[in-house]
């Protein structure tokens, strides 16, 4: 089982590069006093001056909305690893919204390390979105064990009359 070997490989360096983003987003860049500025003011896009600046109702239902996000994003990578059937509609539905969030999130300034792990992170959601449609994974999710091909040839090649 190859396949699902790999799948579960990307589902756990999945969750290792969530912890990282967390731990990295702590320690971020140092921004000259103009940027950060600009940055608290219009600058920062529609999602960030809002709940930055808007009023204590829009700041809980922004945060109420960022964090029903993170809880159903880890909640869907935990429940692929046991390949539950509702765990990857979740992952496809937290990725949408994810690429929703991100779109109006506005201008950020990131450290390139910063940068590093979010395309790191962005590559293998890409993968586990691909490998939610491959046949032993989406088996596996429907209930349905597959056994995978071996990677021989069943089929002999014909033989050259030399070589009989």
């Amino acid at each position: 089982m190859r396949t699902l070997g790999i799948f579960r490989g990307f589902v756990f360096g999945a969750i290792l590069l969530l912890a990282v983003k967390v731990v990295a987003a702590m320690f971020g860049p140092s921004v000259p006093e103009p940027v950060s500025n600009y940055l608290d003011g219009e600058g920062s896009g529609t999602l960030i001056s809002e709940f930055r600046n808007g009023p204590f109702s829009l700041k809980l239902a922004i945060g109420g909305l960022l964090l029903a996000y993170a809880v159903s994003y880890v909640a869907s990578l935990l429940a692929m690893l046991k390949f539950h059937a509702w765990a990857r509609y979740m992952f496809i539905v937290t990725t949408i919204v994810g690429v929703a969030l991100l779109a109006s999130s506005g201008t950020a300034i990131h450290s390139s390390f910063q940068a590093t792990v979010a395309c790191l992170g962005a590559m293998i959601d890409g993968a586990l979105l691909t490998l939610l449609f491959v046949d032993p994974v989406r088996a596996r999710f429907r209930g349905i064990v597959v056994a995978e091909v071996p990677l021989v040839d069943p089929v002999p090649l014909p033989q050259t009359p030399s070589e009989r």
